[in-house]
């Protein structure tokens, strides 16, 4: 008669594991969506309010996308051991920055298209 043991029950997750996990992954996302809100509002205010003009809302925007975007990209760099060991994988903090970064970038776009914002001062 064979038995199984704890190590076959290890490569089959587990019902309500398998439940949350599309949960999770769908999670991150949101979180990048709610960073690039927060940073677009930011942007509008600092540009207005700080600067006088609409003008360099846009350019923060944008600034602030192709630095989330950046920094998704240097920690991918880093997981796949090009600074030297190889880590673990944070593959949630890239999918959330990388989300904000391009959430920032298309919405300074539309903006610019449809409002004219940054088009000149």
């Amino acid at each position: 008669m064979e038995t199984h043991g704890d190590e076959n029950r290890r490569d089959v997750p587990s019902e309500g594991a398998a439940r949350l996990g599309g949960w999770k992954r769908a999670r991150f996302p949101a979180f990048g969506i709610l960073l690039g809100a927060a940073l677009l509002l930011a942007s509008l205010i600092l540009g207005n309010s700080a600067f006088g003009s609409a003008y360099y809302s846009h350019w923060l925007m944008a600034g602030a996308g192709v630095f989330l975007i950046l920094i998704a990209w240097l920690l991918r760099m880093k997981d796949s051991g090009f600074f030297g060991s190889v880590s673990q994988p944070s593959r949630s903090a890239q999918s959330i920055l990388l989300t904000a970064g391009l959430f920032l970038l298309a919405a300074a776009a539309i903006l610019y298209e449809v409002a004219g914002l940054g088009a000149s001062i």
